[in-house]
């Protein structure tokens, strides 16, 4: 299994940037006296969901399902779990002393990357809140090589599974009569907003979006730069109307009549947009792809994952230690919060993601996955 051929996309990677950065900015705005009602932060999760579908195909898609699973599966451990752990580790050596919520139970469930499947807040957000997001990515990484033979057939059928996907677990939550309380430790959050076996359908509609990206990339080449560029603009303003827009439908027009279904509407948000939106970007055209190609938001890009795993334990510790100075210096705490986790990102993408990814890739083909390698094939 060789990707180093594939074709990088810059736009793609400092999109993520700004998907997380979505999450950063969200994460402190109750601490920060910020507020926005009109749309919901969290559709950036979402939004990395698709991304994620969408790009593992253009990396992967190639793949033997049956003879590369293996090799497939290592690869996209050692591209996680390092920064995972260390963030993991730092949650436990500065929160632990301080919180009650770190014990054996969770953090082998932790360490082993399955927080999301456990339906309770006290599992999924332990140690690292913002982590089972990772965790739930795992899961999807076990389903892509069988979800690719079915897209190597049509997207229509992902496309459907993805919809039998959604109307399952809603259905499931609202027969249940599960609470729609975030405060809840045992509720729909657990089931419409953390488990992967509802996230799923977000990560196959990115998978089938790929298809239509190297379907439509000719045409799209042959846009002029002021034609391509206003496309770029209006997907990009496409994006923030239909957050916007179903913020409202859920929070306006659903969550009475169909709290269930007003929840998952909620939290992912305009999911297709976001896979068009890729489509779009794919074809590095327009102007917005040549400045979302500048090098350094490409680096910021690249360095998401680990602002993603970072921020929330920067303000968690800032709050903990410093809360009496935090309160009566907002601004400058504000700005302290957003230098720290874009600088200690950076520190934990050259010192320990980037660093650390190929020595575990070999350790687990050679140690841990080689022998059912072999097997399969």
């Amino acid at each position: 299994m060789n990707v180093s051929g594939t074709r990088k996309i810059d736009g793609l990677t400092s999109l993520r940037f700004f998907a997380a950065a979505l999450v950063v900015f969200g994460h402190g705005m109750k601490t920060f006296g910020i507020s926005i009602h009109v749309f919901d932060l969290r559709n950036a999760v979402s939004f990395f969901f698709v991304l994620s579908g969408f790009v593992l195909v253009h990396s992967y898609g190639s793949i033997n399902a049956r003879k590369d699973f293996w090799t497939f599966l290592s690869a996209r451990i050692s591209r996680l779990w390092p920064a995972y752990a260390f963030t993991g580790f730092i949650a436990i050596l500065a929160l632990a002393p301080i919180n009650t919520a770190y014990d054996f139970l969770r953090a082998v469930v932790n360490l082993l990357m399955l927080q999301s499947l456990v339906p309770s807040s006290w599992f999924y957000f332990s140690f690292n809140g913002v982590a089972w997001s990772v965790s739930a990515e795992m899961i999807f990484y076990l389903a892509f090589p069988f979800a690719l033979l079915l897209l190597r057939r049509s997207f229509w059928y992902l496309l459907g599974v993805a919809a039998l996907v959604v109307v399952a677990n809603v259905s499931v939550a609202a027969m249940a009569d599960m609470s729609v309380s975030e405060g809840v430790p045992v509720s729909a959050w657990g089931l419409l907003y953390i488990s992967p076996l509802c996230r799923v359908a977000e990560f196959f509609i990115g998978m089938a979006a790929y298809p239509l990206a190297t379907g439509c990339v000719g045409a799209l080449k042959k846009l002029d730069t002021r034609r391509a560029t206003m496309l770029e603009a209006a997907v990009l303003a496409a994006m923030v109307v239909g957050m916007v827009f179903t913020t409202w439908l859920a929070r306006s027009v659903l969550w009475t009549s169909h709290p269930h279904l007003a929840l998952w509407v909620l939290v992912t948000g305009p999911t297709f947009i976001f896979a068009a939106s890729l489509v779009v970007f794919f074809a590095e055209r327009g102007l917005v792809s040549r400045v979302l190609g500048f090098r350094p938001l490409v680096y910021l890009g690249e360095i998401s994952f680990s602002l993603y795993l970072l921020h929330q334990l920067v303000l968690r510790i800032m709050l903990a230690y410093f809360g009496p100075w935090l309160k009566t210096n907002l601004m400058t705490a504000y700005a302290v919060y957003w230098v720290l986790s874009i600088a200690g990102a950076a520190l934990i993408f050259e010192l320990i993601e980037r660093p650390f990814r190929s020595p575990l890739r070999r350790f687990l083909n050679r140690r841990v996955f080689g022998g059912l390698s072999a097997r399969a094939a």
